[in-house]
């Protein structure tokens, strides 16, 4: 008899061995109980759940929020470059002036 033969035939002695087993008995009131523990579990949920249902509006409520902002933002800087772009041009100046942006990279190298 071959390893898979051996195999096969205890795998046939073990279903033949279920089939004759007696289905076990359980006890009368244990749906009920089970229904109860079930119920009890759901009501310990419940809070998590309003929880939630109150990060449901608050999240969509500071995304939008955050959209205004920014679009306000936008909005507030595009006007102002509108406007007289003197400031904006002396503003780079005086950036370009304090890191030394307009000078070449040699004078750098010579300055005392």
């Amino acid at each position: 008899m071959s390893k898979r033969d051996h195999i096969n035939d205890e795998v046939q002695k073990t279903l033949a061995a279920m089939d004759n087993m007696e289905p076990l008995a359980a006890d009368p009131y244990f749906y009920t109980r089970l229904n109860a523990k079930i119920q009890e579990m759901e009501r310990t949920e419940q809070p998590l759940e309003s929880r939630r249902g109150l990060l449901g509006y608050i999240l969509p409520a500071m995304l939008v929020m955050l959209v205004a902002v920014n679009l306000f933002s936008v909005y507030w800087v595009f006007q102002g470059s509108n406007e007289g772009g003197g400031d904006r041009e002396s503003a780079l100046s005086a950036f370009a002036e304090e890191y030394s942006l307009n000078q070449s990279s040699d004078s750098f190298i010579w300055e005392e």
